[in-house]
């Protein structure tokens, strides 16, 4: 997810860092891991571009590529991304010389040595790690002329052979001065990549970034002419809960989003923005049909929710809501707040996100369901007025009765 392209603000530390690797890049103290997680818009790219342009200044071969959510049945999309620009650039000698007798392998992972292979390519669920292997040894022969900069981002799309190629570099790095650099969302990779690369981490050289929210002066400075008081900004820095990208977006659209909805109550129409309505969407997508249902009954339900209450809006049984809770936790979707059954949106931004996404239809029934369990529970006529507001029939007189007065 691109944050935008601003100046690099409140990542005073991470940039340190990014520098930090490069420099021992560059002194001969060999190649390393860069992982950096984080949720959408988070500034996961923006980082990664900070680190392409401080390789480049430094002299590097910087090579750089994404994978797609929706090309997952392009085998190995990921690294031709990265690398076939630059290889293709190259003559057929300079090509040979850098696969050192292994074309026929490299052919099965890049297009460029397709060509060069001329009738020896191997089939790839025979010698994909044959393939493997070779990927590595090009690497570091790329490396012999000058340190190199590998850059994968949005590793969490990968298609299935890139993420087995990806696993076999973690666990066999290239030698030589070779950096590899990894963005991703951390709840959306698989149990396998999850795994190796903690295992990386642990057995070779390398950090992790886990990005988290600006601060408050820092996401001021990042918004400045956008919003014209500290009220603008708090009211920002609420709704985006500090993301960069859905900061911006915010500003931008003129902050109708900040400015509602109140914490407990429905949210109101067309209040996101449409770029991080994509953002959002394309993160929900990963979740199960139940959870994301139960999310949506959430929305419905209020900022911060009761969990059984959001489980009646969403017409979901007590019994499952756990399981379902525990999904929307590891997604970082939800968090708890210490307060019994109650649960919370990571921004505000997110449950407006759900709430839109919602079909309308569906939404009123949900909000039908929860004017009856608040009416079950006697809560008061103000908690249960806007659920009945959005839910009531033409000539409904419990609209207008005994369903929004205290009994």
């Amino acid at each position: 997810m691109n944050a935008g392209e601003h100046a690099l603000v409140g990542r005073a530390r991470e940039s340190q860092m990014l520098s930090s690797m490069l420099d021992a890049l560059g002194s001969g103290r060999g190649g390393a891991l860069l992982q950096i997680a984080g949720e959408p818009g988070i500034g996961k790219t923006r980082l990664l571009r900070e680190l392409c342009s401080g390789a480049r200044d430094r002299g590097y071969r910087v090579v750089a590529g994404r994978a797609a959510e929706f090309e997952g049945e392009l085998p190995f999309g990921m690294f031709n991304d990265a690398l076939d620009d630059w290889l293709m650039s190259l003559d057929r000698g300079s090509l040979e010389a850098l696969a050192g007798g292994l074309v026929a392998e490299l052919a099965v992972v890049l297009r460029a040595f397709e060509g060069v292979a001329a009738g020896r390519a191997l089939e790839l669920q025979e010698e994909r790690y044959r393939a493997h292997r070779a990927l590595r040894l090009l690497l570091s022969a790329i490396a012999r002329d000058a340190p190199v900069v590998v850059v994968l981002d949005d590793v969490q799309w990968a298609d299935p052979v890139s993420v087995e190629l990806l696993c076999h570099l973690l666990a066999h790095p290239p030698r030589g001065a070779v950096l590899l650099a990894l963005g991703f969302r951390p709840s959306q990779v698989s149990a396998k990549l999850a795994a190796t690369l903690a295992a990386a981490l642990r057995d070779h050289d390398g950090r992790r970034l886990d990005l988290g929210p600006l601060s408050r002066a820092a996401a001021s400075e990042l918004v400045g002419s956008a919003t014209t008081s500290s009220s603008d900004h708090e009211r920002l820095y609420h709704a985006s809960g500090g993301n960069p990208f859905f900061l911006l977006q915010l500003a931008r659209a003129g902050h109708i989003a900040a400015r509602r909805p109140v914490a407990g109550g429905p949210v109101g129409e067309d209040v996101v923005p449409s770029a991080v309505g994509a953002a959002l969407a394309s993160e929900l997508s990963s979740l199960s049909a139940p959870s994301l249902v139960l999310l949506q009954g959430a929305a419905v339900t209020g900022d911060p929710f009761d969990a059984l209450t959001a489980a009646a809006a969403a017409g979901i049984a007590d019994a499952d809501v756990l399981d379902l809770l525990d999904e929307l936790l590891r997604f970082g979707l939800i968090y708890r707040t210490g307060a019994g059954r109650e649960y919370a949106f990571r921004h505000p931004i997110v449950r407006a996100t759900v709430y839109e996404l919602t079909a309308s239809g569906w939404r009123a029934h949900a909000h039908a369901r929860v004017a009856e369990v608040l009416a079950a529970r006697e809560a008061s006529a103000a908690a249960r007025a806007p659920h009945v507001e959005r839910s009531a029939m033409r000539g409904d007189p419990d609209a207008i009765g005994p369903r929004t007065r205290n009994p």
